[in-house]
């Protein structure tokens, strides 16, 4: 997801751009259904890729976008190595806030879990 994430900021075609982020939509649509979100892996579903990626399309075809044309970039060849420094924290950011989030899941559950064990057994007895 990450690496379509980068396609759609750094590919020269607008028609690429925009098939990344139609696969990185439906990637997101796929983690909510996997959380068992399905109302809104479903409304994501409708309102971003039925709508505002199909807009995207309607424009680049209405423009007549080709690609890009861009001069040699103000930072220099090595602007890459640059953005580097400044992608790495939002990477470990994310990722901390995904695994805490998965761990307040999986807590969460097992708290349900052991209620229910708790109040079955206290209904049989």
């Amino acid at each position: 997801m990450l690496a379509l994430v980068a396609g759609v900021v750094f590919l020269k075609q607008p028609v690429h751009n925009l098939l990344c982020l139609i696969t990185v939509f439906f990637l997101t649509v796929m983690l909510y259904l996997y959380s068992g979100a399905e109302f809104l892996a479903f409304l994501f579903l409708i309102v971003y890729v039925g709508a505002i990626a199909i807009l995207f399309l309607f424009v680049i075809m209405l423009l007549h976008l080709k690609q890009l044309t861009t001069t040699a970039s103000k930072l220099g060849k090595g602007s890459i190595l640059l953005s580097v420094p400044l992608v790495a924290p939002v990477v470990i950011g994310v990722d901390t806030f995904l695994s805490s989030g998965v761990s307040f899941f999986l807590a969460s559950t097992d708290t349900v879990a052991r209620n229910t064990v708790v109040a079955a057994a206290n209904a049989v007895s």
